[in-house]
């Protein structure tokens, strides 16, 4: 019987295999590039908000237990070969059109499986 970790590696690796996208990793100190790390490419599952919050059903976000504010975004990361990311850092979503940058806010390490990025506009 497999464990609770063992299918959430699953679940994680097939949402993942769908729904990821690259993402450029800025690192940077003070505003400026950091020396001590280098720029990689990152995979994961980018959410950006938009400008009218609504429910699942496209009615009024009333009810709806998670938002993303507009010029916001969220990172969801498998864990697992993750370069140094830190507050401050930028991200470039190079699949997208116009490949918008993004600034690291914030990071959630406390949910299962994932490191949770919250991104604002950059």
């Amino acid at each position: 019987m497999a464990t609770f970790q063992q299918i959430q590696a699953d679940a994680i690796r097939a949402v993942d295999a769908v729904m990821s996208e690259i993402l450029r990793h800025f690192p940077l100190a003070a505003g400026k590039a950091d020396a001590t790390r280098t720029q990689s490419d990152i995979k994961g599952v980018l959410r950006v908000g938009r400008n009218k919050e609504a429910s699942v059903t496209g009615g009024a976000a009333a009810s709806w237990s998670q938002r993303i504010a507009a010029g916001k975004a969220e990172l969801h990361l498998d864990r697992t070969g993750l370069p140094d990311l830190r507050k401050g850092d930028k991200v470039r979503a190079v699949e997208r059109p116009g490949s918008p940058w993004f600034e690291v806010l914030s990071m959630t390490e406390d949910a299962h499986g994932r490191l949770v990025l919250d991104l604002g506009a950059a």
